[in-house]
């Protein structure tokens, strides 16, 4: 799983999670991170890939993973108003 700003400069941005379908399921990787982590610190949006972006030194292309979230809407989003995840 990785973590990126989820729109940066945006007033209400939130943190949007990467994670690979293969390695790990949505809803349990929303399970996970409820039970371990801050409220602040869990991610407010989801997007599952089949393989994350690599850049030309083999690292994760955090800009690619940026421009995804223009591109993609999220598999899944938690509404902190009522403490609630929806997965579409």
């Amino acid at each position: 799983m990785v973590p990126v700003f989820a729109h940066p400069g945006e007033a209400a941005s939130g943190i949007a999670a990467f994670v690979v379908r293969a390695q790990l399921d949505v809803r349990e990787a929303f399970s996970a991170m409820k039970l371990r982590l801050p409220a602040y610190m869990v991610p407010s949006e989801i997007h599952a890939l089949d393989a994350l972006p690599l850049n030309s030194n083999g690292k994760t292309d955090y800009a690619a993973l940026a421009a995804r979230l223009q591109a993609k809407p999220p598999v899944a989003r938690t509404h902190r108003s009522t403490d609630k995840a929806r997965v579409e």
